[in-house]
């Protein structure tokens, strides 16, 4: 339990930096996120927008859903998400624990929000989600993906100095802080630290196929998995990108 709260103290820690709210602070979507939203009817839609961060997918759900809630468990993001969109409703909430007096017809734990806990926790909030969704009601999210950490562990080359010394210095911490990459990918899920990463964040990472025995052992049904092009994935589940989109039903 220890290793569990260090880990989330750890990455809560660096989402409340000032570094991390000028990071975090855009507003655009990824491919599949597009594609997730125009397959949905989202102005019947109450909407619960976990993880949002600074807002980033605020202006491309709030406008069009039924109703909608953004949440994120850094107070300097809500915070910051109050300024820039003081009409819409914000709260500081951590998604193992939730406390609304309503379920969502649409849930979205987006930008890999849900890597930032252990398995024990990642398990306790997915059944969270699913208790806070109604009946046939979807859930959409993003998590890193095992095959796409090869490229943490290798040397990417590139013919630009810079790029080239940014790649070994990477790889450097990268490689002597996580075990190697061997036991990795042969993992179903593990967590890596990616020390190199600007915010020094424990990233939980899993293989698409355990991520669909996951969601299917809590009771999700009509799993879909989409690449970072928008491309749904059919089995083999096989991608090298850094991190793969899910949308399911209740």
């Amino acid at each position: 339990m220890k290793h569990a709260d260090d880990m989330i103290s750890h990455n809560l820690k660096a989402f409340e930096r000032d570094k991390a709210v000028d990071m975090f602070n855009v507003h655009t979507l990824q491919t599949p996120e597009h594609v997730i939203f125009d397959l949905l009817p989202l102005n019947t839609m109450s909407v619960l927008d976990l993880g949002v961060g600074t807002g980033r997918t605020t202006p491309f759900l709030a406008p069009h859903s039924k109703s909608y809630i953004g949440t994120d468990y850094s107070e300097p993001m809500i915070v910051e998400c109050k300024k820039q969109f003081p009409d819409e409703e914000f709260r500081v909430c951590d998604a193992r624990n939730m406390s609304f007096d309503k379920k969502f017809d649409f849930i979205f734990f987006s930008f890999n929000g849900i890597d930032n806990m252990p398995h024990e926790d990642r398990i306790t909030t997915l059944k969270e989600i699913k208790a806070f969704l109604n009946p046939r009601g979807s859930f959409a999210f993003s998590t890193h993906n095992i095959y796409g950490a090869r490229k943490l562990f290798h040397i990417q080359l590139n013919r630009k100095p810079k790029r080239m010394f940014e790649s070994i210095k990477r790889w450097y911490k990268t490689t002597t802080v996580n075990p190697p990459w061997s036991v990795v990918r042969a993992k179903d899920h593990i967590v890596i630290n990616e020390g190199a990463h600007a915010l020094a964040l424990q990233q939980y990472h899993i293989k698409p196929e355990a991520q669909i025995a996951q969601l299917q052992s809590i009771g999700f049904t009509n799993i879909r998995v989409f690449d970072l092009q928008g491309q749904q994935l059919q089995d083999p589940f096989y991608t090298e990108d850094s991190w793969v989109y899910y949308l399911c039903s209740n």
